[in-house]
């Protein structure tokens, strides 16, 4: 609105001093320049009003500037919070508090990923205009997601600084901390997934059946590991929820390399060519950091910090 809105005052304001200033100008033009051709002189007339123009509005760019902002969300307007509950006003968090705005992350970021991966809106019936439209509205729509996931990192971030560690035991002020960590590696994974996104779009409109599979087959696979991580992150006893959480990273690791493998194959036989393969493993690559990290934030969120650290090493297999 602020853009909008400038970009319609200026060119009131370059309309208004160019009938204000017309003669003088054509006159400067005509006699003055010497020029006489009708296109090059339309030209030069457009040229000076909008240099004059700036000239004459840059002195008042900050006056502007502020006077934009109070009309559209400048001046002392409340900030917005994310944050659940009755959590806003507080300047700072208990650890419990804290635990549960890293929950609400984790699961914000799960919601994210399945709106972007887990539901088959692929409809092959859908006009080349419905598909770009819905292609506007999906990215749209991630990046107001993406930034209220980022927003409630900020804030959480925001109350940590006014914290004091010596209002917090050792043990305590540790799990905070972890529990920050849980939700920087839940946002790295929705950055993941946001980042390849055109790709998704890109599979479902190829006209290549193979290519066009593609969106199917990483629906299902996705499917698969939302099911399993929304499993294991209701263990209640850590040694299990530890253990799940191993194999399931193992599962990625596993994953990945069977389909970079495939894809490598596909290449040799000629049915993808290289162009498609690279994208193709890219996003397996993307989406295998995704699930990383996905794990990652369960992990700090719910197991000791010493055993959660572990989950930053590739497994063995």
């Amino acid at each position: 609105k602020r853009v909008g809105w400038g970009n319609f005052i200026f060119n009131m304001f370059t309309c208004i001093f160019a009938f204000i200033f017309l003669d003088q100008i054509l006159y400067i033009i005509t006699n003055f320049i010497g020029i006489k051709s009708p296109p090059i002189a339309l030209v030069t007339f457009q040229s000076i009003i909008n240099i004059g123009s700036v000239v004459v509005f840059l002195p008042f760019l900050p006056v502007f500037s502020k006077f934009l902002g109070s009309l559209f969300g400048g001046g002392k307007n409340p900030k917005i919070s994310y944050l659940s509950g009755t959590l806003t006003g507080h300047s700072a968090l208990t650890m419990e508090e804290y635990y549960v705005e890293a929950k609400n992350v984790f699961h914000r970021s799960l919601a994210f990923h399945k709106e972007l991966l887990g539901s088959e809106n692929m409809k092959d019936s859908k006009s080349v205009l419905s598909s770009i439209r819905e292609i506007f509205r999906e990215r749209k729509e991630a990046e107001v997601n993406y930034g209220i996931i980022k927003r409630i990192e900020g804030e959480l971030l925001e109350h940590f600084t006014k914290l004091s560690p010596s209002d917090y035991s050792s043990s305590e002020w540790d799990d905070i901390k972890k529990y920050l960590k849980s939700v920087r590696e839940a946002v790295e994974a929705a950055k993941s997934v946001k980042d390849v996104l055109h790709n998704f779009n890109e599979f479902n409109e190829s006209a290549d059946d193979i290519i066009h599979e593609q969106t199917h087959r990483l629906h299902a696979n996705w499917l698969k590991f939302e099911n399993e991580i929304i499993r294991i992150s209701k263990i209640k006893v850590k040694r299990t929820l530890y253990t799940e959480l191993q194999k399931l990273m193992l599962v990625a690791y596993k994953d990945f390399n069977l389909m970079e493998k495939y894809l490598l194959s596909e290449l040799k036989r000629g049915i993808l060519d290289d162009s498609e393969v690279s994208t193709l493993i890219n996003v397996e690559r993307q989406l295998r950091s995704s699930k990383k990290s996905l794990i990652r934030s369960l992990a700090k969120l719910e197991i000791e910090a010493f055993k959660a650290d572990e989950f930053e090493y590739i497994p063995d297999f």
